[in-house]
Formats: C-alpha cells, sequence, structure tokens
C-alpha cells in the first residue's frame, strides 16, 4: 500500500551533521521528520525520528548510512501501526471551561451545562 509508512532514528553529536543527514533524507525522499527531547545530557545533541515511504525506504536508509559521518547514527526500519488519522487527531480535546458562562468545545465532545 503507497499510504504505508516506515521510520529510522537517526542521531548525532555533531549540529552540522543533523543539518546535513535531515538534508539528505529529504533529498532522498523522506516524508517528515520529528526531533526528539531526549533531556539526557550523555545522549547525542541531536536525534530524530525519519518517516519513509514504504517502498523506498531501503534505498533512503542506504544513502543515509552513506552519508553518515563518526559522530553520526543511523538506526534500523521500523514499521509503523496503521493509524485512522480522520479520528485519531480528536484524541485528548475536550471542553474548555473560559468563564462561569462561557464553554469552548470541539462538536463531537460531549459537554452538559449545570443550571444556576
Amino acid at each position: 500500500m503507497a499510504d504505508e509508512y516506515r521510520r529510522l532514528r537517526i542521531a548525532s553529536s555533531d549540529p552540522v551533521a543533523r543539518e546535513r543527514l535531515l538534508a539528505e533524507a529529504f533529498e532522498a525522499g523522506a516524508g517528515g521528520a520529528e526531533e526528539l527531547d531526549t533531556g539526557a545530557p550523555a545522549s547525542p545533541c541531536f536525534e530524530a525520528w525519519v518517516y519513509l515511504p514504504t517502498d523506498e525506504a531501503e534505498a533512503i536508509r542506504a544513502g543515509l548510512v552513506a552519508a553518515a559521518g563518526e559522530a553520526d547514527e543511523v538506526g534500523a526500519i521500523e514499521s509503523l501501526p496503521e493509524v485512522d488519522w480522520s479520528e485519531a487527531w480528536k484524541a485528548g480535546l475536550e471542553a474548555l471551561r473560559v468563564s462561569e458562562r462561557l464553554v469552548v468545545r470541539p462538536p463531537f465532545v460531549a459537554f452538559e451545562l449545570e443550571p444556576d
């Protein structure tokens, strides 16, 4: 299926390599990237998940491995579970009581007003 995606982790302790690796990934056809904040001082200064179309994942990874320097890491390719994003984006949204008389809510969230 053309909409399936895979991901791999890249890491580098060199800030310049960070930009180079991401540029290489996007040039090769990556669909997106997510920078990770590990919060651990001993971890590399940069880590990211790079999202790859299934049919191009191996070729993109091979290009990243070839472009990686000694301070860089290119992880193994992982499969992503299928997600119905037409529904998943709603998770975590709730009604917000702005004041005693005003509530803002998405139309798909139930909210009962309490009588005065």
